[in-house]
């Protein structure tokens, strides 16, 4: 048999399995999956291959107007390609998994991850157009006029002066070695820059974490010196902000009497839950150290934060404040003074620890659902429990 005639046996195997329960799409998700790999039917390195098989299992969907369902196929697709290009250590063309996950997210009224998704295919297009333009030594324009530039001014009133800015980025990353393969890092160093669109009409869906990405920068918190690791922190926390819905960053702010890490500014004029805990801006506050951070780390942290009259702070540490997981009367150092903060003044720190991170890696879990459960663990623990401790 041909291959077209193997891709077509395919997409009736996938029809099939659709028609008992469209909206079910696991079975399809995992055979194409399955399927998707170097030396597979659909080889990652050929994205007519790619589009051929995936293209009308998302496109079908669409039509159907199964919107959730059509993201989620679309979502698995651009996370496979990051998968593989984790194992093989090759450079996709993700473009059209990006295309694919943004018309999803438009169709379901999500702007705010419509308009990173579209960032993303075109800075793949950026990444590809500069790859080729090194081999012919040509570089006949500044950007690629291509259908994620076209979506970006007609949704989202992009302009040139973006676009440019988008494409130098992607050029200027190239050399770092694994980050450049993935669009978000590049985002990030927009968004670091003060040059990332901000959208006040945000829906309510999370961006999704790249997991693979995330796991890079995880490992490279023990890679280089202090200065670079600490770097490295600060990315990733600028990563996993920037997939709240309709945030702004402000990193490395400087002040009259302090340095901030990094302010995130929540723009979304949607009510939420994550608005209301962590209110309209909160601070965010790096330590890559090899120690807990101890109660006058801690008190310096909450003094920028009642400084700038924020309600909350995020503190990024790798491993956590001292005290922390103890029970009972063990409870004692920046835990405890962190509750008493919580107790008599409302202000709410939340810490953030390498194990964290490493639960996002392993489960499904979003940004967002780690920031609520810490957020709620010391809200309702606090009351219950903190007589018990103290004593």
């Amino acid at each position: 048999m041909s291959h077209e005639d193997d891709v077509r046996t395919l997409l009736n195997q996938l029809q099939d399995q659709l028609k008992t329960n469209p909206t079910d799409v696991t079975q399809p998700v995992d055979t194409l999956r399955t399927r998707t790999a170097e030396g597979e039917l659909i080889d990652p390195t050929d994205e007519t291959q790619v589009f051929e098989a995936w293209g009308p299992v998302i496109n079908g969907l669409s039509r159907a107007h199964l919107h959730y369902q059509a993201r989620t196929v679309a979502l698995a697709l651009y996370d496979r390609l990051c998968e593989l290009q984790k194992e093989t250590g090759h450079r996709y063309h993700k473009g059209g998994a990006s295309h694919f996950v943004a018309i999803s997210h438009l169709a379901l009224g999500e702007a705010h991850c419509a308009l990173w998704y579209f960032t993303m295919a075109f800075l793949e297009d950026a990444l590809t157009k500069h790859l080729a333009a090194e081999k012919t030594r040509v570089e006949d324009a500044p950007f690629p006029e291509a259908p994620a530039t076209k979506a970006l001014r007609i949704n989202f009133n992009v302009d040139n002066a973006f676009f440019e800015k988008a494409a130098l980025t992607a050029r200027g990353t190239i050399d770092e070695a694994n980050l450049w393969q993935y669009p978000e890092s590049i985002a990030v160093e927009l968004a670091r820059s003060g040059d990332y669109p901000v959208l006040s009409t945000a829906g309510t869906l999370d961006i999704p974490v790249n997991r693979p990405l995330l796991d890079e920068l995880e490992r490279r918190l023990d890679q280089g010196t202090n200065v670079e690791k600490g770097k490295t922190l600060e990315s990733l926390a600028s990563y996993l902000a920037l997939t709240l819905p309709g945030v702004r960053i402000i990193p490395n702010a400087i002040t009259p009497e302090h340095e901030l890490d990094l302010v995130v500014v929540q723009h979304t004029q949607q009510a939420s839950y994550l608005l209301d805990a962590l209110g309209r801006t909160f601070l965010v506050e790096c330590k890559n150290r090899d120690e807990r951070v101890g109660v006058e780390q801690l008190n310096h942290f909450v003094a920028k934060v009642r400084f700038h009259r924020c309600s909350c702070g995020v503190l990024v540490a790798r491993e956590g404040i001292s005290g922390e997981g103890v029970t009972r009367k063990g409870l004692a150092y920046a835990e405890l003074t962190r509750l008493r903060w919580y107790q008599q003044d409302n202000c709410a720190i939340l810490v953030v620890s390498r194990d964290d991170i490493k639960q996002i890696l392993k489960t499904g879990l979003s940004f967002r659902d780690v920031l609520i459960s810490k957020y709620e663990a010391l809200k309702f623990t606090l009351t219950n429990q903190i007589a018990e401790r103290i004593d």
